[in-house]
């Protein structure tokens, strides 16, 4: 059994109907690793709530962090191909 994980979010922009499509990909091919991980987060909620809703809050903050920088990466090579063709048309000019 060989697990696919792509990092297909990585360098594109934030796509939610994407990011369900692929979890539910994810549970109907794996529902084995699903199941087993389901119960080890069941049971560390009912052993360590505490723990589990930092645990929980933690990985809220991380992909939140993760969409942020998806946004700014946008952004920010937005803003250097406007610079680019800027730059570009005014050699043009200058010339």
């Amino acid at each position: 059994m060989r697990l696919y994980l792509p990092l297909c979010f990585i360098g594109e922009p934030m796509n939610f109907d994407t990011l369900a499509e692929y979890v539910l990909s994810f549970c109907t091919r794996y529902p084995v690793v699903v199941a087993a991980i389901a119960i080890v987060l069941l049971f560390m909620a009912y052993k360590k709530p505490k723990e589990s809703f930092k645990f929980a809050i933690l990985l809220l903050f991380i992909s939140a962090v993760f969409y942020l920088l998806g946004l700014f990466s946008d952004t920010l090579s937005t803003g250097t191909q406007n610079a680019k063709e800027g730059i570009n048309k005014s050699k043009v000019l200058d010339d």
